[in-house]
């Protein structure tokens, strides 16, 4: 009988495991003010860890792969608490080895034997309504030709800092791109945002072993400006056709109001 209840009770720990590893996973599954430990109970350890300093904090984010629903999901920690998840699919099309290459430290030298990607060039408007849509123009060579993903980070007058946006490149852009970001300014945290709002845009690229290319600032001001989509492009971005790398989903809150840093994503196109 004692044998019976030991084998009974291995079938059941077992059922449990196999039907756990099987459930789906979830953004909602992830809180803010989460634990590391109760991240780990519910989707376990990865090796997939990057570091990154925002205004002399550390934010750790780990980085997970689920093959049954082809996404990724990015879970960020300061101080050891969440404070940001992103799950989003990847791009259609898009394939890489799992797992993803190990990211070390963000803007940190060269793994050796690589080089880091380089912008030659940018250009983007300074000025537009709210809601205005806002397209950043680059150009960026790796010799590698291992381009993965452009960063993102937005500041805000009256607000301070954002989650990093993330857009993946397809692979035809790994080694060289010219193109735009979109960002649709319009936001779903508030309604409108005061005339002349203050905000800067840093855009840099990575490639798979995580070097990160030369930063691009672009400040920009909402304001009310005539003929705001009458402008000319310069050189290299002049010859028209010019693709679209993928969109930069950061929904800016009132300044003065609002949680910590809006919600960054990853997008592509």
């Amino acid at each position: 009988m004692q044998r019976k209840k030991i084998i009974y009770l291995f079938l059941l720990v077992s059922f449990i495991f196999v039907f756990s590893s099987c459930h789906p996973r979830h953004v909602s599954d992830i809180k803010p003010n989460m634990t590391k430990e109760e991240v780990i109970s519910l989707w376990g350890k990865t090796d997939l860890i990057t570091y990154k300093t925002v205004n002399g904090k550390t934010l750790e984010t780990w980085e997970y792969h689920f093959s049954n629903t082809d996404s990724i999901c990015l879970v960020t920690f300061s101080q050891d608490r969440v404070v940001v998840t992103q799950c989003p699919p990847l791009p259609r099309g898009y394939y890489r080895p799992y797992p993803y290459p190990l990211f070390p430290y963000e803007g940190g030298p060269p793994e050796p034997g690589t080089h880091a990607p380089i912008i030659t060039h940018a250009f983007a408007v300074e000025r537009g309504h709210y809601g205005y849509i806002w397209k950043i123009y680059i150009e960026a060579d790796d010799p590698d030709g291992k381009m993965l993903r452009v960063a993102s980070m937005v500041d805000e007058v009256g607000y301070g800092h954002y989650p990093t946006d993330w857009i993946y490149l397809k692979p035809q852009y790994q080694k060289h791109f010219k193109g735009y970001i979109q960002w649709n300014t319009y936001s779903a945290n508030t309604s409108y945002l005061p005339q002349w709002t203050q905000i800067t845009l840093k855009v840099s690229v990575f490639d798979e072993a995580g070097n990160e290319s030369n930063e691009v600032v672009f400040p920009f001001s909402f304001e009310i400006t005539p003929n705001e989509y009458a402008y000319t492009l310069p050189a290299p971005f002049d010859q028209g056709g010019l693709p679209r790398l993928g969109y930069v989903h950061v929904d800016l809150y009132y300044p003065g109001e609002g949680g910590p840093g809006g919600v960054g994503r990853i997008s592509h196109w």
